[in-house]
Protein backbone atom coordinates (compact mmCIF):
# COMPACT_ATOMS: atom_id res chain seq x y z
CA UNK A 1 0.00 0.00 0.00
CA UNK A 2 1.20 3.68 -0.97
CA UNK A 3 2.03 6.02 1.45
CA UNK A 4 -0.76 8.35 0.14
CA UNK A 5 -3.36 5.41 0.53
CA UNK A 6 -2.10 4.80 3.84
CA UNK A 7 -2.42 8.03 4.84
CA UNK A 8 -6.28 8.56 3.26
CA UNK A 9 -6.87 5.23 5.06
CA UNK A 10 -5.91 6.84 8.51
CA UNK A 11 -7.87 10.56 7.98
CA UNK A 12 -11.13 8.44 6.93
CA UNK A 13 -10.74 6.81 10.34
CA UNK A 14 -10.20 10.14 12.11
CA UNK A 15 -13.29 11.36 9.75
CA UNK A 16 -16.71 9.97 11.74
CA UNK A 17 -15.53 10.53 15.36
CA UNK A 18 -14.55 14.20 13.60
CA UNK A 19 -17.88 14.88 12.84
CA UNK A 20 -19.86 13.11 14.86
CA UNK A 21 -18.20 15.66 17.63
CA UNK A 22 -18.91 18.67 15.02
CA UNK A 23 -22.32 18.35 16.16
CA UNK A 24 -23.15 15.76 12.76
CA UNK A 25 -26.10 13.60 12.66
CA UNK A 26 -26.59 10.13 9.77
CA UNK A 27 -23.10 9.78 9.38
CA UNK A 28 -22.60 7.36 6.20
CA UNK A 29 -19.76 6.09 4.98
CA UNK A 30 -19.76 6.25 0.95
CA UNK A 31 -15.85 5.44 0.54
CA UNK A 32 -16.70 1.94 -1.41
CA UNK A 33 -19.91 3.32 -3.46
CA UNK A 34 -19.10 6.64 -4.64
CA UNK A 35 -15.72 8.17 -6.18
CA UNK A 36 -16.93 11.76 -5.84
CA UNK A 37 -16.54 11.88 -2.32
CA UNK A 38 -16.19 9.98 1.08
CA UNK A 39 -19.31 10.59 3.92
CA UNK A 40 -22.77 12.14 3.95
CA UNK A 41 -24.31 13.69 7.17
CA UNK A 42 -26.72 15.85 8.42
CA UNK A 43 -26.33 19.05 10.42
CA UNK A 44 -28.77 21.50 11.27
CA UNK A 45 -31.47 20.15 8.84
CA UNK A 46 -28.59 20.38 6.27
CA UNK A 47 -27.14 17.08 4.37
CA UNK A 48 -23.51 17.53 3.54
CA UNK A 49 -21.28 15.27 0.63
CA UNK A 50 -18.19 15.35 2.14
CA UNK A 51 -15.23 14.58 0.49
CA UNK A 52 -12.10 14.19 2.85
CA UNK A 53 -8.44 14.64 2.03
CA UNK A 54 -5.77 13.90 4.72
CA UNK A 55 -2.36 14.92 3.03
CA UNK A 56 1.17 15.39 4.91
CA UNK A 57 1.45 19.19 6.47
CA UNK A 58 4.66 19.77 4.73
CA UNK A 59 5.93 18.77 0.70
CA UNK A 60 8.95 17.03 0.31
CA UNK A 61 11.41 20.41 0.51
CA UNK A 62 9.58 21.11 3.86
CA UNK A 63 7.48 23.89 2.55
CA UNK A 64 4.00 24.13 3.99
CA UNK A 65 1.91 22.20 1.58
CA UNK A 66 -0.43 24.72 0.49
CA UNK A 67 -3.11 23.30 -1.11
CA UNK A 68 -5.19 19.88 -1.39
CA UNK A 69 -6.59 18.82 -4.61
CA UNK A 70 -10.54 18.07 -4.11
CA UNK A 71 -11.85 19.01 -7.83
CA UNK A 72 -14.51 21.52 -6.93
CA UNK A 73 -16.75 20.36 -9.70
CA UNK A 74 -16.41 16.51 -9.56
CA UNK A 75 -17.92 16.80 -5.77
CA UNK A 76 -20.37 19.37 -6.79
CA UNK A 77 -21.90 16.90 -9.69
CA UNK A 78 -21.67 14.07 -6.94
CA UNK A 79 -23.84 16.22 -4.50
CA UNK A 80 -26.45 16.71 -6.56
CA UNK A 81 -27.20 12.60 -6.90
CA UNK A 82 -27.35 12.98 -3.05
CA UNK A 83 -29.43 16.48 -2.84
CA UNK A 84 -26.24 16.93 -0.64
CA UNK A 85 -24.60 20.46 -0.07
CA UNK A 86 -21.15 19.85 -1.33
CA UNK A 87 -18.09 20.25 1.17
CA UNK A 88 -14.94 19.26 2.13
CA UNK A 89 -12.85 17.97 5.10
CA UNK A 90 -8.89 18.99 4.84
CA UNK A 91 -6.83 16.85 7.40
CA UNK A 92 -3.08 17.96 7.94
CA UNK A 93 -0.76 15.31 8.85
CA UNK A 94 2.49 16.31 10.94
CA UNK A 95 4.53 13.00 11.16
CA UNK A 96 7.40 14.92 12.81
CA UNK A 97 4.89 15.57 16.49
CA UNK A 98 2.74 12.67 15.46
CA UNK A 99 -0.40 15.41 15.53
CA UNK A 100 -3.07 16.07 12.87
CA UNK A 101 -5.29 19.15 12.70
CA UNK A 102 -8.84 19.04 10.45
CA UNK A 103 -10.66 21.78 8.71
CA UNK A 104 -14.06 21.82 7.43
CA UNK A 105 -16.10 23.83 5.18
CA UNK A 106 -18.19 23.69 2.23
CA UNK A 107 -17.43 24.19 -1.42
CA UNK A 108 -19.43 27.19 -1.61
CA UNK A 109 -17.58 29.38 1.29
CA UNK A 110 -14.14 28.94 -0.65
CA UNK A 111 -13.01 31.90 -2.20
CA UNK A 112 -12.73 30.72 -5.45
CA UNK A 113 -15.61 27.98 -5.14
CA UNK A 114 -14.16 26.56 -8.81
CA UNK A 115 -10.82 25.99 -7.60
CA UNK A 116 -8.91 22.69 -7.93
CA UNK A 117 -7.50 22.42 -4.40
CA UNK A 118 -8.62 24.15 -0.90
CA UNK A 119 -6.20 26.91 0.31
CA UNK A 120 -4.47 25.56 3.13
CA UNK A 121 -1.67 28.32 3.96
CA UNK A 122 -1.60 29.28 7.63
CA UNK A 123 -3.35 32.73 7.08
CA UNK A 124 -6.31 30.38 4.85
CA UNK A 125 -7.05 27.82 7.59
CA UNK A 126 -8.16 30.32 10.40
CA UNK A 127 -11.66 30.96 8.23
CA UNK A 128 -12.17 27.16 8.62
CA UNK A 129 -14.29 25.57 10.75
CA UNK A 130 -11.87 23.87 12.77
CA UNK A 131 -12.34 19.83 14.00
CA UNK A 132 -8.95 19.47 15.46
CA UNK A 133 -5.81 20.82 16.33
CA UNK A 134 -2.27 19.56 16.98
CA UNK A 135 -4.20 16.43 18.36
CA UNK A 136 -1.95 13.63 18.69
CA UNK A 137 -1.98 9.62 17.60
CA UNK A 138 0.02 7.17 18.08
CA UNK A 139 -0.63 5.82 14.11
CA UNK A 140 1.12 8.60 12.96
CA UNK A 141 4.25 6.66 12.58
CA UNK A 142 7.91 8.33 10.43
CA UNK A 143 6.91 5.92 7.54
CA UNK A 144 4.05 8.22 6.93
CA UNK A 145 6.40 11.06 6.64
CA UNK A 146 7.07 12.01 2.83
CA UNK A 147 10.28 12.92 3.26
CA UNK A 148 11.45 9.39 3.99
CA UNK A 149 9.03 7.04 1.69
CA UNK A 150 9.74 9.01 -1.19
CA UNK A 151 13.60 8.99 -0.91
CA UNK A 152 15.51 12.17 -1.18
CA UNK A 153 14.54 15.06 -3.11
CA UNK A 154 16.07 15.88 -6.49
CA UNK A 155 18.56 18.11 -6.23
CA UNK A 156 18.22 22.11 -7.43
CA UNK A 157 19.12 22.74 -10.47
CA UNK A 158 22.21 24.66 -11.18
CA UNK A 159 21.67 27.75 -13.00
CA UNK A 160 23.65 25.73 -15.53
CA UNK A 161 21.00 23.89 -16.42
CA UNK A 162 18.28 26.34 -15.99
CA UNK A 163 20.10 27.72 -18.60
CA UNK A 164 20.28 25.21 -20.72
CA UNK A 165 16.54 24.52 -20.76
CA UNK A 166 15.35 27.97 -20.48
CA UNK A 167 18.20 29.38 -23.55
CA UNK A 168 18.69 32.41 -20.92
CA UNK A 169 21.91 33.22 -20.14
CA UNK A 170 23.14 31.45 -16.77
CA UNK A 171 24.76 34.93 -15.92
CA UNK A 172 21.63 36.69 -16.60
CA UNK A 173 19.69 33.74 -14.61
CA UNK A 174 22.01 34.06 -11.67
CA UNK A 175 20.96 38.07 -11.21
CA UNK A 176 17.12 37.55 -11.60
CA UNK A 177 17.49 35.22 -8.82
CA UNK A 178 19.65 36.91 -6.62
CA UNK A 179 17.39 39.87 -7.30
CA UNK A 180 14.35 38.31 -7.13
CA UNK A 181 15.00 36.59 -3.27
CA UNK A 182 15.60 39.73 -2.33
CA UNK A 183 12.35 40.85 -2.67
CA UNK A 184 10.82 38.04 -1.92
CA UNK A 185 12.58 37.81 1.42
CA UNK A 186 11.78 41.54 1.82
CA UNK A 187 7.60 40.94 1.30
CA UNK A 188 7.59 38.14 3.87
CA UNK A 189 6.35 34.66 3.53
CA UNK A 190 3.30 35.55 1.49
CA UNK A 191 2.61 38.51 -0.27
CA UNK A 192 -0.03 40.61 -1.34
CA UNK A 193 0.23 39.48 -4.89
CA UNK A 194 0.08 35.65 -3.96
CA UNK A 195 -3.05 36.12 -2.05
CA UNK A 196 -4.41 37.72 -5.35
CA UNK A 197 -2.98 35.21 -6.76
CA UNK A 198 -4.86 32.42 -4.72
CA UNK A 199 -8.22 34.36 -3.45
CA UNK A 200 -8.44 36.27 -6.76
CA UNK A 201 -7.98 33.40 -9.51
CA UNK A 202 -7.60 30.47 -8.18
CA UNK A 203 -4.45 29.11 -8.34
CA UNK A 204 -3.50 26.33 -5.83
CA UNK A 205 -1.25 27.81 -3.43
CA UNK A 206 2.29 27.07 -2.73
CA UNK A 207 2.58 25.72 -6.58
CA UNK A 208 5.24 26.77 -8.98
CA UNK A 209 2.69 28.01 -10.99
CA UNK A 210 1.35 30.25 -8.03
CA UNK A 211 4.41 31.71 -7.45
CA UNK A 212 4.96 32.73 -11.26
CA UNK A 213 1.39 34.40 -11.25
CA UNK A 214 2.41 36.79 -8.38
CA UNK A 215 5.51 37.71 -9.74
CA UNK A 216 3.39 38.77 -13.17
CA UNK A 217 1.31 40.12 -11.14
CA UNK A 218 3.30 42.81 -9.69
CA UNK A 219 3.55 46.37 -11.19
CA UNK A 220 6.48 46.22 -12.73
CA UNK A 221 5.37 42.70 -14.22
CA UNK A 222 8.65 39.72 -14.39
CA UNK A 223 10.95 39.10 -16.98
CA UNK A 224 11.38 35.81 -18.06
CA UNK A 225 15.04 35.28 -16.21
CA UNK A 226 13.20 36.31 -13.09
CA UNK A 227 10.51 33.73 -13.23
CA UNK A 228 13.10 31.32 -14.59
CA UNK A 229 15.03 31.76 -11.69
CA UNK A 230 12.97 30.97 -8.81
CA UNK A 231 10.58 28.04 -10.49
CA UNK A 232 13.17 26.60 -13.04
CA UNK A 233 11.11 27.60 -16.37
CA UNK A 234 9.01 30.78 -17.21
CA UNK A 235 5.61 29.49 -16.33
CA UNK A 236 4.37 31.10 -19.48
CA UNK A 237 0.91 28.55 -19.44
CA UNK A 238 -0.52 30.40 -16.50
CA UNK A 239 -0.70 33.95 -18.86
CA UNK A 240 -2.82 31.77 -20.91
CA UNK A 241 -5.26 30.87 -17.87
CA UNK A 242 -5.89 34.11 -16.82
CA UNK A 243 -6.58 35.77 -20.05
CA UNK A 244 -10.16 33.90 -20.51
CA UNK A 245 -11.03 35.40 -17.09
CA UNK A 246 -11.60 38.58 -18.57
CA UNK A 247 -7.48 39.73 -17.45
CA UNK A 248 -5.07 41.39 -19.88
CA UNK A 249 -1.53 39.92 -20.37
CA UNK A 250 1.09 42.76 -21.32
CA UNK A 251 4.33 41.65 -23.24
CA UNK A 252 6.99 43.66 -24.29
CA UNK A 253 11.16 43.24 -24.57
CA UNK A 254 12.87 44.69 -21.86
CA UNK A 255 16.73 45.26 -21.59
CA UNK A 256 18.65 42.53 -18.95
CA UNK A 257 21.07 43.80 -16.48
CA UNK A 258 23.25 42.27 -18.74
CA UNK A 259 22.58 44.35 -21.40
CA UNK A 260 20.65 41.68 -23.68
CA UNK A 261 16.75 41.53 -24.22
CA UNK A 262 14.44 39.62 -22.10
CA UNK A 263 11.00 39.41 -22.71
CA UNK A 264 8.55 40.65 -19.73
CA UNK A 265 5.11 40.15 -18.84
CA UNK A 266 2.50 41.85 -16.55
CA UNK A 267 -0.66 40.69 -15.42
CA UNK A 268 -3.55 43.22 -15.45
CA UNK A 269 -6.59 42.60 -13.60
CA UNK A 270 -9.77 43.61 -15.36
CA UNK A 271 -11.61 46.51 -13.65
CA UNK A 272 -8.38 48.66 -12.93
CA UNK A 273 -6.89 51.77 -14.50
CA UNK A 274 -3.89 49.64 -16.28
CA UNK A 275 -5.96 47.53 -17.83
CA UNK A 276 -7.42 50.18 -20.12
CA UNK A 277 -3.71 51.02 -20.98
CA UNK A 278 -1.97 50.05 -23.93
CA UNK A 279 1.37 51.33 -23.58
CA UNK A 280 4.20 48.71 -22.02
CA UNK A 281 5.56 49.26 -18.56
CA UNK A 282 8.53 52.10 -20.03
CA UNK A 283 10.48 51.93 -16.47
CA UNK A 284 11.90 48.10 -17.71
CA UNK A 285 12.45 49.44 -21.47
CA UNK A 286 14.23 52.57 -20.29
CA UNK A 287 15.33 54.59 -17.41
CA UNK A 288 12.50 56.61 -15.87
CA UNK A 289 13.08 60.67 -15.77
CA UNK A 290 13.07 61.79 -12.31
CA UNK A 291 9.72 62.14 -10.40
CA UNK A 292 8.21 65.73 -11.50
CA UNK A 293 5.01 67.77 -9.88
CA UNK A 294 2.02 67.01 -11.88
CA UNK A 295 -0.20 70.08 -12.36
CA UNK A 296 -3.98 69.62 -11.21
CA UNK A 297 -6.55 70.08 -13.73
CA UNK A 298 -9.59 72.18 -12.79
CA UNK A 299 -12.09 69.50 -12.50
CA UNK A 300 -9.31 68.30 -9.51
CA UNK A 301 -8.83 71.23 -7.90
CA UNK A 302 -12.71 71.86 -7.37
CA UNK A 303 -13.69 67.98 -5.97
CA UNK A 304 -13.52 67.56 -2.74
CA UNK A 305 -12.04 65.37 -1.15
CA UNK A 306 -13.74 62.28 -0.30
CA UNK A 307 -11.58 61.79 3.09
CA UNK A 308 -14.46 64.19 4.29
CA UNK A 309 -16.99 61.30 4.30
CA UNK A 310 -14.97 58.93 6.15
CA UNK A 311 -15.18 58.54 9.85
CA UNK A 312 -11.95 59.10 11.78
CA UNK A 313 -11.63 55.18 12.24
CA UNK A 314 -12.10 54.74 8.74
CA UNK A 315 -9.24 57.49 7.97
CA UNK A 316 -7.46 55.98 10.86
CA UNK A 317 -7.59 52.22 9.13
CA UNK A 318 -6.99 53.96 5.60
CA UNK A 319 -3.66 55.81 7.48
CA UNK A 320 -2.51 52.21 8.63
CA UNK A 321 -3.29 50.25 5.54
CA UNK A 322 -1.33 52.55 3.29
CA UNK A 323 1.43 52.96 6.04
CA UNK A 324 2.31 49.31 5.99
CA UNK A 325 1.65 48.50 2.59
CA UNK A 326 3.73 50.95 1.27
CA UNK A 327 6.79 50.06 4.32
CA UNK A 328 6.34 46.58 2.90
CA UNK A 329 6.34 46.37 -1.04
CA UNK A 330 8.38 49.85 -1.50
CA UNK A 331 12.13 48.85 -3.28
CA UNK A 332 14.90 49.98 -2.17
CA UNK A 333 16.63 52.48 -4.92
CA UNK A 334 19.12 49.57 -6.34
CA UNK A 335 16.17 47.47 -7.11
CA UNK A 336 13.72 49.97 -8.45
CA UNK A 337 14.04 53.01 -10.91
CA UNK A 338 10.60 54.43 -9.03
CA UNK A 339 10.24 55.53 -5.80
CA UNK A 340 7.27 54.14 -3.39
CA UNK A 341 4.82 52.48 -4.42
CA UNK A 342 2.13 52.29 -7.76
CA UNK A 343 -1.21 53.77 -6.26
CA UNK A 344 -2.48 51.50 -8.43
CA UNK A 345 -1.24 48.95 -6.76
CA UNK A 346 -2.16 50.30 -3.58
CA UNK A 347 -5.87 50.38 -4.30
CA UNK A 348 -5.80 47.08 -5.77
CA UNK A 349 -4.67 45.78 -2.54
CA UNK A 350 -7.07 47.61 -0.77
CA UNK A 351 -10.35 46.46 -2.42
CA UNK A 352 -8.92 42.90 -1.54
CA UNK A 353 -8.26 43.65 2.09
CA UNK A 354 -11.48 46.08 3.07
CA UNK A 355 -13.60 46.17 -0.24
CA UNK A 356 -16.10 48.24 1.81
CA UNK A 357 -13.21 50.86 2.67
CA UNK A 358 -12.38 50.55 -0.61
CA UNK A 359 -15.93 51.30 -2.51
CA UNK A 360 -16.25 54.01 -0.05
CA UNK A 361 -12.83 56.00 -1.40
CA UNK A 362 -14.06 55.10 -4.92
CA UNK A 363 -10.96 55.52 -7.38
CA UNK A 364 -7.20 55.40 -7.03
CA UNK A 365 -6.98 59.01 -7.93
CA UNK A 366 -9.06 59.76 -4.61
CA UNK A 367 -6.93 57.29 -2.44
CA UNK A 368 -4.07 59.21 -4.01
CA UNK A 369 -5.57 62.59 -2.88
CA UNK A 370 -6.11 60.91 1.14
CA UNK A 371 -2.80 59.48 1.22
CA UNK A 372 -1.24 63.08 0.17
CA UNK A 373 -3.83 65.20 2.94
CA UNK A 374 -2.35 62.75 5.45
CA UNK A 375 1.22 63.12 4.45
CA UNK A 376 2.23 60.60 2.29
CA UNK A 377 4.78 61.52 -0.30
CA UNK A 378 3.30 61.25 -3.86
CA UNK A 379 5.60 60.54 -6.95
CA UNK A 380 4.88 61.36 -10.38
CA UNK A 381 6.36 59.49 -13.93
CA UNK A 382 5.44 60.29 -17.31
CA UNK A 383 3.93 56.96 -17.86
CA UNK A 384 2.09 55.78 -21.31
CA UNK A 385 -1.77 57.04 -21.81
CA UNK A 386 -4.55 54.84 -22.73
CA UNK A 387 -8.49 54.83 -23.11
CA UNK A 388 -8.76 56.48 -19.40
CA UNK A 389 -4.90 57.64 -18.97
CA UNK A 390 -4.02 60.75 -17.54
CA UNK A 391 -0.04 60.18 -18.83
CA UNK A 392 1.09 60.41 -15.53
CA UNK A 393 2.18 56.86 -13.27
CA UNK A 394 1.71 58.03 -9.90
CA UNK A 395 3.04 56.34 -6.84
CA UNK A 396 2.71 56.75 -2.95
CA UNK A 397 5.49 56.88 -0.96
CA UNK A 398 6.48 56.93 3.06
CA UNK A 399 6.19 60.50 4.47
CA UNK A 400 9.12 63.04 4.25
CA UNK A 401 10.86 61.05 1.68
CA UNK A 402 12.97 63.07 -0.70
CA UNK A 403 12.85 62.42 -4.39
CA UNK A 404 16.49 61.11 -6.61
CA UNK A 405 17.37 62.67 -8.60
CA UNK A 406 19.13 66.41 -8.96
CA UNK A 407 16.02 68.92 -8.47
CA UNK A 408 13.17 66.81 -8.59
CA UNK A 409 10.08 67.35 -7.08
CA UNK A 410 7.23 65.73 -5.72
CA UNK A 411 3.99 66.91 -4.82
Amino acid sequence: MTRTKRLGDLGERWTEELLRKAGFLSIRDLRHNHAGGDFLAERQAARYFITVKARNKCQRNRSLNGGYNIYAEKVRKAAREYGAVPAWLTIQIDTDSQCFSAYFGTVESLCNPDAIAVPMATSAVLDYECLAKDTFDERITPELSNQLSEGTAEPPETLESIARHSGIAAEEVGRAKAVTEVAVSQAGDLTDYDRIAVKLLGFSPGTKTQRAVALYLRPEGATTAEVTAINGGPYLNCLKEVEPKGHAVRKWKATGSNGRPVTAYRIELKGTKSSASVSSPSHLDQRPTVPSERALTAREKCAPSRSGILSKAELLAVEGFIERTVAERRAPSWLSDYEGVASGSVFNLLRLHDTALARKIGTRSELVRIAGEMGYTIHAYPSGIGRRGSGVRETIDLKDVKARGSGASHL
